[in-house]
């Protein structure tokens, strides 16, 4: 009896460290994933699904999303999809449609089909959360905005203004509503509703939302912030594609400043200042000036964010670009591969700016 005793009691302690293990592993996934540390979350997610039998349906779904999102923060873009397959199918059957776990795992699918440039499947799925979110919540709220957000940079990077237009306009409202101009998310849908005018070449209408935006930044977050650089960037822009360097240049630099102060040179964003600081000199034909910021914003990218993510062959692309227009064809050529190779790794064929590399290297050789 004795002998049986301790059997049971050597099973049951086995069946809770199993359990503990399956724990820990979550635990542990969740730590490195909130800390940035994709890889590291992967490893312990991809361990954690291995037992999914022994986890409960909301859990599940938010380690399928979560793993999900770390492998594209990598910029790996195959891995994704099947997870947020997985999660939909899971959280429909589980809680239906209208419940925050199936609204967050489309979300989240459709997310990934608008990085990739797929916008024919994201647009389904960015409506079906809109139209989840106006039922559940009604129009006035933040998350129907969200939803708004989504669908309107869709419509805005397909370069259908009549649509896109039409919902910033009702983001924009529903924010000074919500929560008054004095607030960020007011001025990001000012910003966003100026990049809409500046792609249709309406720059007045531009300015003055760009204006407004980078005032409520200042007043609210004051400058030593992101999104008061990523104002002055933009700003920066528009005055560019008018034309008008020194004022554009001013911005520039006020960005970059800004973001050398607040992130230091080892971070995403100060890497896309200098690349945007770059591509002011490269429009001017200052390519003295270009190339050290083009290169710098390459070695950054590699660093942090490695060799097969979409910035980092954006970097190649520029630096080519840059070596092209200089008649360095040798120096042009061979980042204009690796632009094209990445490109089609992480993208696949279908895709602009794959097809963009296609035509960079073509026009290399004519």
């Amino acid at each position: 009896m004795k002998n049986i005793i301790v059997l049971i009691i050597t099973f049951a302690l086995a069946f809770n460290s199993n359990a503990q293990t399956l724990e820990e592993l979550i635990k542990q996934g969740d730590s490195y994933y909130y800390s940035g540390a994709n890889r590291e979350a992967i490893l312990s997610y991809e361990k954690a699904i291995e037992k999914k039998s022994n986890i409960k349906d909301t859990t599940l779904i938010r380690i399928l999303n979560q793993l999900g999102l770390a492998y594209e923060n990598e910029g790996n873009y195959s891995k994704p999809e099947p997870l947020f397959l997985e999660a939909i199918a899971v959280a429909g059957k589980a809680f239906g449609k209208y419940h925050q776990d199936y609204q967050i795992s489309s979300g989240n699918l459709a997310d990934l089909y608008y990085a990739q440039g797929l916008y024919s499947k994201a647009e389904p799925l960015y409506i079906e959360v809109k139209n989840i979110d106006e039922k559940t919540g009604g129009k006035e709220t933040e998350n129907y905005a969200y939803s708004c957000n989504c669908l309107a940079n869709l419509y805005y990077n397909e370069g259908q203004y009549n649509k896109a237009e039409p919902l910033f306009k009702e983001i924009k409202n529903i924010y000074a509503k919500l929560f008054g101009k004095d607030n960020p998310n007011y001025a990001s849908s000012c910003n966003n509703l100026a990049s809409l005018y500046k792609s249709q070449g309406l720059y007045s209408k531009a300015e003055s939302l760009y204006l407004e935006s980078k005032s409520v930044y200042e007043k609210v977050l004051g400058k030593d912030n992101p999104d008061y650089a990523m104002a002055c960037n933009n700003l920066a822009i528009l005055y560019s594609d008018q034309g008008l360097y020194n004022k554009a240049e001013k911005s520039c630099l006020e960005a970059n400043a800004i973001l050398k102060k607040i992130l230091g040179t080892q971070h995403p964003d100060y890497a896309n200042s200098c690349n945007s600081l770059a591509n002011l000199y490269l429009d001017q034909g200052l390519y003295s000036k270009a190339e050290p910021l083009y290169i710098e914003a390459k070695n950054i990218r590699e660093q942090i964010l490695g060799k097969e993510h979409p910035d980092y062959a954006g970097s190649c692309n520029n630096l080519a670009i840059l070596y092209n227009n200089q008649s360095l064809y040798s120096k042009a050529e061979p980042l204009y591969i690796e632009a094209l190779n990445l490109r089609l790794k992480i993208f696949g064929k279908e895709n602009k700016d794959y097809a963009s590399s296609c035509n960079n290297l073509a026009s290399l050789y004519d």
